[in-house]
């Protein structure tokens, strides 16, 4: 008999500590997390993350344009914009001119949008599950250390963006997006 090859599977703990590792880690959370949450959200409905994280922005704010939306979730308009169609297609928003500035078009909830707010306790279930376990001044922690590196890279890329003089206040989505090394690359939303 031969002896089968198995192939480890990549995990982010793997990467030395020094390096890539936390960066790689960041990532993972990210990630292991989107996906938990959309397993669980397509239990009860088909539907994609970013299309959840609109509809628990709406349900906050509703009528935004599709630039504040994408500011608040971090994303690309375009990658807003296709989510958008296809949460239209379904009936869960709709798009409605503004009045004041006739070239905006505002986002709002259907009732049928709206009622996909229902889901939010599952959602917060699965972000219970991540930190369970982890001592309350870690998570303290961890999250005032994440939110310096955010300010320190938001600094470094507004001094790059200005010729190496950083500006006093935080960049927003919009500003950090139109940073060159800050540019998300295109993702698909549906």
């Amino acid at each position: 008999m031969s002896a089968k090859t198995v192939t480890k599977r990549f995990e982010p703990w793997d990467v030395p500590t020094q390096g890539r590792g936390l960066r790689y880690l960041v990532r993972f959370v990210n990630r292991a997390y989107t996906k938990l949450v959309e397993a669980e959200l397509r239990k009860h409905v088909d539907i994609t993350y970013a299309q959840w994280s609109f509809i628990r922005v709406l349900c906050e704010k509703d009528g935004l344009s599709q630039r504040e939306l994408s500011d608040r979730n971090g994303l690309m308009e375009n990658t807003t914009f296709v989510a958008l169609n296809l949460m239209q297609a379904r009936g869960w928003v709709r798009r409605q001119r503004d009045t004041v500035d006739k070239r905006r078009w505002l986002i709002y909830l259907t009732p049928e949008g709206r009622a996909l707010s229902r889901l939010h306790l599952l959602v917060e279930k699965t972000a219970r599950l991540a930190i369970e376990d982890v001592p309350p001044e870690t998570i303290v922690a961890v999250r005032q250390g994440l939110r310096q590196m955010l300010g320190n890279l938001e600094t470094a890329l507004e001094k790059r963006a200005n010729g190496g003089v950083a500006k006093i206040g935080k960049l927003t989505p919009r500003k950090r997006a139109r940073l060159p090394a800050l540019r998300k690359p295109k993702r698909r939303a549906a």
